[in-house]
């Protein structure tokens, strides 16, 4: 229940909620808003967080802002 309800509000704050395991790079789509960027994406469960990272910056970010961005949401992997 109170996991439940954290969730909730996290959900309010942010577009897109994933949860990543940093070990493999796989990911689970927890949340994502309607109509986003993101959302036409159509991203499958199991997806490489990574490669949809970087598919991500592809399409909709600035050259010059890709890099930093891949950077920044990189797992490490």
């Amino acid at each position: 229940m109170a996991e439940r309800r954290l969730l909730d509000k996290i959900y309010a704050d942010f577009t897109a909620v994933y949860y990543v395991e940093l070990n493999t790079g796989s990911f689970e789509i927890l949340h994502i808003n309607d109509g986003t960027n993101v959302k036409k994406m159509n991203l499958k469960q199991g997806d490489n967080f990574n490669s949809s990272a970087d598919q991500y910056a592809v399409q909709y970010l600035y050259d010059k802002e890709r890099q930093e961005f891949k950077d920044w949401i990189s797992t490490g992997i």
